[in-house]
């Protein structure tokens, strides 16, 4: 049995059973709080895509702007920089799923992760469908 403080009332340790979820579980939460954006811009900016690749840019609006350079440089090199987009926001996922699950035993902090990362996904969408709006003005 788990040693419980017998000073505690049966209201606190409900409340302290609360666990940090495990990895899977944490891992397909991550997956939904950040990809809920990009598909919600993807449905509120369809008719606006030229083409597929643009899509690219829903998902990584900010990471856009650090490969920017590169692209101008090399312009001959536009599916490269598309991979890059989506491997830079896939590594964002696994890394901070993996790094959080592993470092974090509150439900709280994990909690706060979400937040960030949620917030980080709809502001990457959020620059991409406005790229998007501003290449079609």
């Amino acid at each position: 049995m788990a040693n419980r403080n017998p000073y505690s009332s049966p209201q606190q340790s409900l409340t302290n059973e609360r666990t940090a979820f495990h990895f899977p579980g944490f891992f397909l939460i991550t997956f939904g709080a950040m990809v809920v954006w990009p598909m919600l811009a993807i449905a509120a900016g369809f008719s606006m895509l030229e083409n597929i690749s643009e899509v690219t840019l829903l998902f990584g609006g900010l990471t856009t702007l650090f490969f920017l350079p590169a692209l101008v440089i090399l312009p001959s090199i536009e599916e490269i920089f598309e991979i890059l987009i989506i491997a830079t926001w896939l590594f964002m996922w696994i890394g901070c799923s993996f790094w959080f699950t592993s470092k974090s035993h509150s439900l709280r902090a994990q909690l706060i992760v979400l937040i960030v990362l949620s917030t980080i996904s709809l502001g990457q969408s959020a620059l991409g469908l406005l790229m998007i709006l501003g290449k079609n003005v």
